[in-house]
């Protein structure tokens, strides 16, 4: 009986050393480019098409579930940014971190961001308020408005064995240039070759729960679907720049 016991003991501490399965989340991309600050019109654009061209990656990724359970992810699949910082990784969001040669998060310079988190709720653009009123009406509150408005536009299910292929585009060193009306502008000063790119993506599920109607809430768990909870770091990319 003790022997058993022993037996018993060891193969809980087993069981509690492996690690839990988790989504996997890596780049395709062989590099990731960027042009030259000379490149750059007083660093808050691009001089041309041709170098704006240039300067602009299709980031491919995939995401696959070993895992037995199904998650939802919310993935913008048109334009992806930095996070700020590694205490700012906006939640629910697919972004990307750049890594010096020591491994340290190189910070972009936010100007004018009217396209993140709360401005985007007070920039006056009509759609996007058209779409709160259409909330509300959902019994979605005003204050959850933005995590709704991502979940319903952005969500993406993926099953147990499932691999999927995602594509965005982002540019750089100018991320995000500033419009003729003053507004928009996010860059890095300086990029170089040795620098990596990783993508980031984190997901409070909690946020999400408590903005969404009961409805898909329900709808989740009926369909054994769990909104996925945690971070996920993609492998490292190097950077490479283009003439």
């Amino acid at each position: 009986m003790r022997k058993l016991s022993v037996i018993l003991l060891i193969a809980s501490l087993v069981s509690c050393g492996k690690p839990k399965e988790s989504l996997v989340l890596s780049v395709k991309n062989e590099a990731i480019t960027y042009v030259d600050s000379s490149a750059i019109v007083n660093s808050y654009s691009y001089k041309n098409d041709t170098i704006r061209n240039k300067a602009t990656n299709i980031i491919t990724y995939t995401i696959s579930n070993p895992t037995d359970k199904k998650y939802v992810l919310i993935l913008n699949r048109e334009y992806m940014y930095p996070h700020l910082s590694n205490k700012a990784v906006r939640p629910g969001s697919i972004g990307y971190f750049i890594k010096d040669a020591n491994d340290s998060i190189v910070n972009c310079i936010p100007g004018i961001i009217d396209t993140f988190e709360a401005p985007v709720l007070d920039c006056g653009d009509c759609i996007i308020q058209e779409r709160i009123k259409n909330y509300n009406k959902l019994s979605i509150s005003e204050k959850y408005s933005l995590q709704a408005d991502e979940y319903l536009r952005n969500s993406v299910t993926i099953f147990p064995g499932e691999i999927r292929t995602f594509k965005a585009l982002t540019m750089l060193p100018v991320v995000l240039e500033r419009s003729e009306n003053g507004g928009g502008i996010l860059r890095y000063k300086e990029l170089k070759d040795d620098y990596t790119f990783e993508l980031v993506y984190n997901c409070r599920a909690e946020v999400f729960k408590n903005s969404l109607p009961q409805y898909i809430i329900e709808e989740l768990k009926n369909n054994n679907v769990e909104i996925f909870d945690g971070t996920l770091v993609s492998n490292k990319v190097s950077l490479r720049k283009v003439q």
